[in-house]
């Protein structure tokens, strides 16, 4: 059991026992105080000034390889330079340029469903394949075109321009994920040394050769080689992936090539797992559940009006009242952040208690979403709560009981494309088909490079025959 598994079950376990919301102890011989109060949270999350990012070795904070694997992107990022280049990445994210990329996801959760369909029946683990389709988005989003990741699963060749094929990509970002996840459940101290490390480093090569490679290739389009007292090119407001965003805007945020090339990777690194994690935990509730997987699946067959699901619109999500109430169950519940570390700056009081400089606080959004005194019957799975009829019952009794992507100047970026992506990809899974789990199987979740499953995440699927 890593040590990050046993710092999250041990934390959660005291908050219970002793009924409080702030618990102080120490991981790997550090003071750690454990919080799980949405008002230290909101507190810790927005002082910008008097709590940091604390570097490797803290619980949720990335391991040295793969902290250096992210250069100098907006996740390693502090203080000013954290807020300036935050800004530079802000725009395509926004919630009218994610709309834009809402055909594409439909068409890739069309293909999602198209891939699972080929084992029909059999038990298989369903994660990579989700992961191929969350890819594919983040190749959409962050650079204007689909990877082709889940065309070559199922055994088409689709090349990815001049960056070769999409096996080559593919192959080198699960290996760069298989490391991480190993590194990310290792000591600090330890996980320079461990042969995961080297794979990671060589995998992350080939992945930062493909992603200069691409930006050369864009940038030779135009808009690039302009001098820095030029303006911006004409059709900035067009530019709605992440890489034509950031070069159409070179000059304007005083980016440098290789500042641009760590945004590009850090999308790669930190854009994939994160809904693939909370998706995948998403299918395995709902295989409890073949009430509510109909449920979902006429709710979207109703929305689509006999099209196809390559055909979803945003409007078409948004009316879709119970299978966004599912997506923020697991959000809730699953959350891909399990639990984000800072570091106290000065001595300073949260909700009372006293911290002292230095001290790190572990801030858990699994327990926060987990909390009895905040969410009733808190630990099922239970998507009638984010219904009109059901939230006097079942909905949290605080507003602020909910931070699937934290909040404040940290919180996540990606939200907005999360929340067209995995409702996207769930309803085209369950207007396709129904799950089940596979003989014998449970998931078993740790913190990893995000949320997964020790066992993996075994389904079998079926046609729906009603």
């Amino acid at each position: 059991m890593s040590c990050e598994r046993l710092f999250v079950e041990d934390a959660g376990r005291w908050l219970d026992e002793n009924r409080t919301d702030v618990v102080s102890s120490y991981f790997l011989g550090r003071h750690v105080i454990h919080v799980r109060d949405p008002d230290a949270i909101q507190q810790i999350a927005r002082s910008a000034g008097d709590f940091e990012d604390p570097g490797a070795g803290a619980p949720g904070s990335p391991p040295g390889p793969l902290r250096a694997l992210l250069g100098g992107s907006l996740a390693a990022l502090r203080g000013d330079a954290h807020a300036r280049e935050r800004e530079a990445m802000s725009a395509p994210f926004e919630a009218s340029y994610v709309e834009a990329h809402v055909p594409f996801v439909a068409g890739a959760a069309a293909d999602l469903a198209r891939a699972l369909a080929q084992s029909h029946g059999y038990a298989r683990d369903v994660g990579e394949l989700v992961r191929r389709a969350a890819l594919d988005t983040v190749g959409a989003v962050g650079f204007g075109a689909g990877f082709g990741a889940l065309e070559a699963a199922m055994g088409r060749d689709v090349y990815l321009g001049s960056a070769g094929p999409p096996d080559r990509l593919m192959g080198a970002w699960l290996d760069l994920t298989r490391a991480a996840r190993a590194l990310a459940r290792a000591p600090a101290w330890l996980a320079w040394l461990l042969p995961a490390a080297r794979r990671l480093r060589a995998a992350a090569a080939e992945l930062r050769g493909t992603a200069e490679e691409m930006i050369r290739q864009r940038a030779s389009q135009g808009g690039f080689q302009r001098g820095a007292d030029e303006s911006p090119a004409e059709g900035v407001d067009e530019a709605r992936d992440v890489l034509s965003h950031l070069l159409a805007n070179r000059f304007r945020y005083g980016l440098s090539a290789d500042q641009i090339r760590d945004e590009v990777m850090g999308l790669l690194v930190g854009g994939v797992d994160t809904t693939a994690a909370t998706l995948c935990a998403c299918l395995a509730a709902l295989c409890e559940r073949p009430g509510l997987q109909r449920g979902i699946r006429d709710e979207v067959l109703r929305a689509l009006d006999g099209r196809g699901v390559a055909e979803l619109t945003g409007a078409d999500l948004r009316a879709c009242t119970l299978l966004q109430a599912t997506w923020k169950e697991a959000l809730r519940l699953y959350p891909a952040a399990v639990a984000a570390g800072r570091t106290a700056t000065r001595d300073t009081e949260v909700c009372g208690y006293h911290i002292p400089r230095g001290a790190l606080l572990g801030v858990s959004f699994w327990e926060l979403h987990r909390n009895p005194a905040l969410w009733p019957r808190a630990l099922e799975f239970l998507p009638e709560r984010w219904l009109a009829e059901y939230q006097a019952e079942l909905g949290p009794t605080r507003r602020d009981a909910f931070m699937p992507f934290s909040v404040g100047p940290r919180a996540c970026l990606g939200a907005p494309l999360a929340d067209v992506e995995g409702p996207a990809l769930l309803a085209g899974i369950l207007a396709a088909m129904r799950l089940e789990p596979a003989p014998g199987w449970r998931p078993d979740y740790v913190q990893g490079l995000s949320l997964e499953s020790a066992t993996g995440f075994r389904m079998v699927t079926h046609e729906w025959t009603f």
